[in-house]
């Protein structure tokens, strides 16, 4: 009795203890907008108690994992780069940035290399997305079926079905941001001439796309423009309400 007893506490132990097959991932936050909706300002820079928006992004994709961060800068490169000082992260300047982000994330994907498994695209301005929001985007891609090259999130607001992946139809609700490519999609982006955005993509190749339904508000609001801007803080306490830094204000004012 003793022996089987400590046989099963042994099975149990080898059965949930076994280590998932790590995923390299590599990232890929675009940034050289010209944020002409936002009076010019580097939108990544809006900050609260908790930090920079770039700050607490570039954070939490070191904390589930990410192997590689690279920040594609425009005009604004200046700003930003202090604003992460001491995290492992790799800057590119895209020369280009009137070409769009389609041209910022070719830039990225390619300084990234080819030996990752998956590559997150990620905005600079969402000021709610989480570690756990990525944790579970990465669950999603690392659960997907063969074909799917693309994963990324979709508004669901039946909770019992939140976080199952799906096909895309015409009736999805608006996509949200990050993605995550496949290593051969990255592959294809990389070799466009022009580059092409990955929504242009997601359109044209529906069947090659899976849905992650979520409840998550992370993933779906970003900062384009001050009236985005005054609607967020005012659903916010004021610990979490976003501005610009004091001292990019002062600098900006220095040099006119």
């Amino acid at each position: 009795w003793q022996l089987s007893q400590a046989s099963g506490l042994r099975y149990r132990f080898l059965r949930y203890s076994k280590p998932k097959v790590n995923l390299r991932l590599g990232a890929v936050v675009l940034l050289a907008g010209s944020a002409e909706r936002f009076q010019a300002k580097p939108k990544a820079l809006l900050e609260n108690q908790q930090g920079s928006i770039l700050r607490r992004t570039v954070t939490a994709l070191l904390s589930v994992g990410v192997d590689r961060v690279c920040l594609v800068h425009g005009r604004h490169a200046g700003a930003l780069v202090p604003a992460i000082d001491g995290l492992n992260v790799e800057h590119i300047q895209n020369p280009e940035p009137e070409l769009g982000q389609a041209r910022s994330q070719q830039l990225g994907l390619a300084h990234l290399g080819h030996d990752m498994d998956g590559y997150l695209v990620c905005l600079g301005d969402q000021p709610l997305i989480h570690q756990e929001d990525l944790r579970r985007l990465i669950c999603a891609f690392r659960k997907r079926q063969p074909g799917k090259e693309m994963v990324y999130p979709v508004q669901h607001t039946q909770v019992g079905n939140s976080d199952a992946l799906g096909d895309i139809d015409s009736q999805a609700p608006a996509p949200g941001n990050p993605v995550i490519l496949s290593a051969e999609l990255r592959h294809w982006f990389v070799a466009q001439s022009p580059p092409v955005l990955g929504k242009n993509w997601r359109e044209g190749n529906a069947h090659r796309v899976a849905a992650f339904p979520t409840t998550r508000p992370g993933f779906f609001i970003d900062i384009d423009s001050p009236e985005d801007l005054a609607s967020f803080n005012a659903s916010q306490k004021p610990e979490n309400r976003l501005a610009m830094p004091l001292r990019y204000n002062f600098q900006r004012s220095a040099a006119a």
